[in-house]
């Protein structure tokens, strides 16, 4: 039996696949999912807040009871990091990809 030959296209034929303008797709991807993880986790955390100031009165931070709008804005804030370092992690593993499949 013989190996199986394996032919791979010249350099110069090999384009990255596109989305919108020179954007790799695998970019554009990261790009997205990271607004989406910020605006996801925002919702979340504004809607989670939200209730629980009017379900109890109050957000416990470190000891201290908070009320009112600036609970839910500390909770809301706290999401929204939250969410920019899921969709960092994310952005970064679509930007290898894209890395990977220029190459």
């Amino acid at each position: 039996m013989t190996p199986m030959a394996v032919f791979s296209m010249p350099e110069a034929e090999r384009e990255p696949i596109t989305l919108r303008g020179k954007s790799p797709m695998w970019q554009a991807a990261g790009w997205t999912v990271f607004r989406w993880s910020v605006i996801g986790f925002g919702l979340l955390g504004f809607a989670g807040s939200t209730a629980a100031v009017i379900g109890t009165g109050g957000i416990t931070l470190s000891g201290q009871v908070v009320t009112g709008v600036p609970a839910i804005a500390v909770v809301t804030l706290a999401c929204l990091v939250a969410g920019a370092l899921f969709g960092s992690v994310w952005f970064l593993i679509f930007r290898t990809l894209a890395l990977a499949s220029a190459k």
